[in-house]
Parts: C-alpha cells; sequence; structure tokens
C-alpha cells in the first residue's frame, strides 16, 4: 500500500485455509494510506456475528444463507463512502440510502425471510441468557460467541486426531487464529475418493475448489479434485466428531 491506494479489498477469513485475518489492524493501515477497506465475510460470517461496530469497516458483505437464513447477500457501505459511489438505481431513488446500489426492485421475499434469521437468534438468546432488553445485534452477538465455542472445542479435537494421519492440512495445525473449517490433502488418495469413502460411512464432505479456484491453483492443488473440506456449526456434537474421526482413521490410518 501507498499513497496512491485507493481501495483495499481483503476476506476476514479464507473458507479454505481457516485463517482470521487481522481485520482491525487491516483497516488501520488501509485508512492511514487514505484508502478504503473492503471486506468479504462470507466465510467469517458463519463461525462468528460479524461486529461492525468494532471493525468499522468502509464496506463489510456476506451471505444470509451462511448464517442460516434465506439466499441473500448483505452488504454494509459507510455513509461517507455510499454518498462517493455511482447510484446504481433509478435517478429518483438516488437519495434513498437503501436503494441506491438496488439496479432494480429489491427482493422483497428473501427480505420478509429475514424475520425468521431474527426470531432464531432472539429464541436461542432467551433460551440460554432468559428474557432481557438488549438489542437484538448485542443478542446475536453472544448467541454467536456460544456458537463459536462450541464448534471451536470440536475442530480442536479433530484437528489433534488427524494430525496423526498421513494427510495435509491446508493453514494452521492448531485452532488458534482459524475458523473451524478445515481443508484437507490426503497422501494416500485423491480428495474425491476420500469423499466417496466417508459417504459410505454417513458422513458428507465433499471435495472442490469452493469458488476459491485461483487459491487452490496457487497452491499447487489439482483445480479438479481440490481439498476435502469438513466445517464445523454450532449444530454439530461430539458424537458425530468422533465418528468422522473413527472414519479417518479406519480409511486412512
Amino acid at each position: 500500500m501507498n499513497k496512491h491506494t485507493k481501495i483495499v479489498c481483503v476476506t476476514h477469513s479464507s473458507n479454505i485455509i481457516g485463517t482470521v485475518n487481522p481485520i482491525q489492524e487491516i483497516i488501520r493501515l488501509g485508512h492511514d494510506y487514505g484508502a478504503k477497506v473492503i471486506i468479504d465475510g462470507v466465510s467469517y460470517a458463519p463461525h462468528q456475528w460479524p461486529n461492525l461496530t468494532t471493525n468499522s469497516p468502509d464496506v463489510y458483505c456476506f451471505s444470509t444463507y451462511k448464517t442460516y437464513g434465506t439466499h441473500l447477500g448483505i452488504m454494509y457501505v459507510a455513509p461517507d463512502f455510499m454518498e462517493q459511489l455511482t447510484p446504481q438505481c433509478h435517478f429518483f431513488n438516488e437519495k434513498k440510502s437503501w436503494a441506491r446500489l438496488d439496479g432494480a426492485g429489491p427482493d422483497h421475499a428473501s427480505i420478509a425471510a429475514l424475520a425468521g434469521l431474527g426470531e432464531y437468534f432472539q429464541t436461542l438468546h432467551c433460551h440460554h441468557f432468559g428474557e432481557t432488553d438488549k438489542s437484538l445485534n448485542q443478542k446475536a452477538a453472544e448467541i454467536s460467541n456460544l456458537m463459536n465455542q462450541h464448534e471451536t472445542s470440536l475442530c480442536e479435537i479433530l484437528l489433534e486426531k488427524i494430525a496423526l494421519l498421513p494427510v495435509r492440512i491446508i493453514g494452521k495445525s492448531s485452532i488458534e487464529g482459524r475458523e473451524a473449517n478445515i481443508s484437507l490433502l490426503s497422501s494416500t488418495c485423491s480428495s474425491k475418493e476420500l469423499s466417496s469413502l466417508l459417504a459410505k460411512k454417513g458422513i458428507a464432505a465433499n471435495n472442490n475448489h469452493f469458488y476459491a479456484y485461483r487459491l487452490i491453483k496457487k497452491l499447487g492443488i489439482d483445480i479438479d479434485d481440490g481439498v476435502l473440506r469438513l466445517s464445523f456449526a454450532h449444530y454439530n456434537t461430539m458424537d458425530e466428531t468422533i465418528r468422522l474421526i473413527d472414519a479417518l482413521t479406519a480409511i486412512l490410518g
């Protein structure tokens, strides 16, 4: 970056490597050079609810199907940056911030369905913390922390066990600094074959480049075969984790 840098684009975390990037530091550096910082949080949001108040990016985007909602894109744009962007909407909607970047009309059905996402976090928060007068954003953050602690504890166990197997873990081999999302390569069979063998044991784990085409290619991995990806969520259980470890051990051990 230098004084000519106008925009910095970065992922909050990688859906292949799993590393959580130091977003606050990146935002600070970008702003020090007068650049706008745009963050893709599509892989991060399922594992930790984005905190836009703390991070203060110029743009943050993710998809709500990753956060248990409809297949809808979400993009926050800082008000001062929004004013600098060329409107994509009908000319008579230019002054409406919510419509400024909308080329047509909004997807009313998907937006209405987002009420279910709010209710989901509300219900979970009430179950764990009881009735409170906290904002929905606060409730989502607190529930997201519980989700993250659970899935991270399971992922940590998996990482420890598969470290003993003939596999290459893409990215960090420990849970520190990464999300509960592991991509690996076997030294004894293809990713496709490993995925198929796991499926026969009742375990769904796909092989693919998962839209990280350039990254997979840069890592020297066969694009057509890709990696085997194991992603955790709050609804996964210890029993499922043990079943997965046992299945991988039986296949690769």
